[in-house]
């Protein structure tokens, strides 16, 4: 498997998000994009995300994976599962609250269905920021201590967007 690259498949009664390599801020367009297509489709198969293959994770991604935690109980009153192998994305995602918002195991299941890698997509700066620090609220949702962390983040980031918007 390519490295840093996120993959998508439907399993017979599940949606399953595989994140693998070094997952940063500039794949997460596509996946936003991706995730907003199949969430529009209103499904109600149960989601699960695996962080196996991942070896860091950014804080625009986490902020992903917030969304896709929270549509999940919106849409099926559950939280999704969250595969995780490496010990250290381990230890971020309870840093960032995590436990709260997805069933957190440990362990590798084999899956069989078909993935397909998400295809990274350009956008501008504008689009990225906006992208960014939303993905930054959702995380500050989570907790007070996520409010705290990303609070100078999210200022920063507000005031680079309202300078675009002046241009």
């Amino acid at each position: 498997m390519a490295a840093d690259q996120v993959l998508f498949a439907q399993e017979t009664d599940l949606l399953v998000f595989k994140f693998v390599g070094n997952i940063r801020f500039t794949l997460c367009p596509a996946v936003d994009d991706y995730m907003k297509s199949v969430f529009n489709k209103k499904s109600r198969h149960p989601i699960l995300v695996d962080l196996t293959e991942t070896k860091t994770i950014d804080s625009t991604a986490l902020g992903l994976l917030a969304q896709i935690a929270i549509h999940s109980r919106k849409m099926q009153n559950q939280k999704p599962g969250l595969l995780v192998a490496d010990r250290n994305v381990l230890k971020v995602l309870k840093g960032m609250s995590f436990e709260k918002v997805f069933n957190i195991l440990q362990e590798t299941i084999p899956l069989s269905g078909e993935f397909k890698e998400i295809k990274p997509v350009s956008v501008d700066k504008k689009d990225m920021i906006t992208r960014i620090l939303a993905a930054h609220h959702i995380l500050m949702t989570l907790s007070e201590e996520n409010r705290g962390k990303f609070k100078d983040v999210t200022e920063l980031l507000e005031e680079q967007a309202k300078q675009l918007d002046t241009k």
